[in-house]
Formats: C-alpha cells, structure tokens, sequence
C-alpha cells in the first residue's frame, strides 16, 4: 500500500490551481521492529514523505492509541486488546488538518479502489 500513498501523494493536483485549496501532507507512522528495519524500507519503497522518527516511542504510542491502529502483534503493549484496536495494517486515516476532522479511516479501500478518486472523496 505504501508504493500506492507514494505514487498519489507524488501525483497531487496542482495547489496553485484556485480549484485546489487543500494540500496533501502524509505522516507515516512505523509498526517496524526497528530503526534499521523501517530505514531500509523507507530506502527501499522510495518513501517521499515524512514520518515519526522510529526513536519517538511514545509519539508513535499516542498516536496508534489515539487512532485504534497498529499491528496485531503490538496490540496488547499498547492497551488495545479485547476489541479496542479498530484497525490493523495497514490503515491510511485521512484528517482535515485545520478542524482535526477525520474524513475516512478507508484511505487504503480508497485508493485500490478503480472506482474512487481519493482527492474527490476526501475533498481535498
């Protein structure tokens, strides 16, 4: 999936267009065993967008708490066992930065959908 946010957020409409008021920033936030490991995919993928660095345990720990995300084998060091983790990996949620709307946890269903334009359907 990660390829698949790279290729979209590199494909961005142009935000100098009158018709585009929104702009597509992109937070990843690793569920990688380590440093090395999420470095070498970030090299790997050709990731062009930021993420929380690997070393910020407790910003990425907030956050997947935050969002009832992260992976199947961190769900019990994160307190979210027994129906509290809401979505595994991998999960794209989309936010309207300014009001801190979430505007769909489907960001992954999106954009492997043929059918759906994710800049149309998350109004950016």
């Amino acid at each position: 999936v990660t390829p698949l946010v790279s290729s979209m957020y590199q494909k961005q409409p142009d935000l100098e267009s009158p018709m585009n008021k929104k702009e597509l920033n992109i937070l990843y936030i690793s569920s990688d065993d380590s440093s090395s490991q999420m470095n070498q995919y970030f090299q790997k993928e050709k990731i062009p967008f930021p993420a929380v660095p690997f070393d910020n345990v407790e910003e990425r720990k907030k956050l997947k708490q935050y969002f009832g995300t992260c992976a199947g084998r961190e769900a019990g060091s994160l307190g979210m066992s027994g129906g509290k983790r809401k979505y595994g990996i991998p999960t794209l949620i989309v936010l309207d930065c300014a009001t801190e709307e979430v505007i769909t946890v489907k960001g992954v269903q999106d954009l492997e959908s043929k059918n759906v334009d994710p800049f149309q359907a998350w109004r950016l």
